[in-house]
């Protein structure tokens, strides 16, 4: 019988580059929590506190508002599933954006354009994180 080290990071998290994630959960391992839109569409997935989400600036980013948005209803399962901290993973780039869901939830940024309730924040209130930076971490980690 092969034992699977607690930690390891199931599959389904796997795909979407979300594996590489620098930041340490401070949760007990428990298995992955897909997130999904309010249509059914897979949208990212909570491990230990911390939501990933994968997003194109062309299609996910809030132009006239300048920040990341997400549906309420996906960030309240996020929350429910123990995530306290965001991290979007910019796809044309690869920079991670990080933000506290509680800032995101608790903030003034709710807005109903076509797509539903959606909360955000302006890129001023998110942690930046190049991804230059962040590969040059992950191959320092081995030395």
């Amino acid at each position: 019988m092969k034992m699977q080290h607690p930690r390891a990071v199931p599959a389904a998290a796997r795909a979407g580059g979300m594996e590489s994630c620098s930041l340490k959960s401070t949760t007990p391992p428990r298995a992955a929590v897909e997130l999904r839109t309010p249509t059914g569409q897979r949208c990212g997935v909570v491990l230990g506190d911390v939501a990933h989400f994968t997003r194109s600036r062309a299609r996910h980013f809030h132009r006239t508002r300048g920040g990341w948005y997400f549906h309420r209803a996906v960030l309240l399962a996020a929350q429910q599933a123990g995530a306290r901290t965001v991290v979007v993973v910019e796809r044309e780039s690869g920079d991670r954006y990080i933000a506290a869901l509680q800032a995101l939830l608790g903030g003034d940024q709710l807005i109903d354009e076509r797509f539903g309730e959606q909360v955000g924040l302006p890129l001023r209130r998110w942690r930046r994180e190049p991804a230059h930076a962040h590969q040059l971490a992950l191959a320092l980690e081995g030395v």
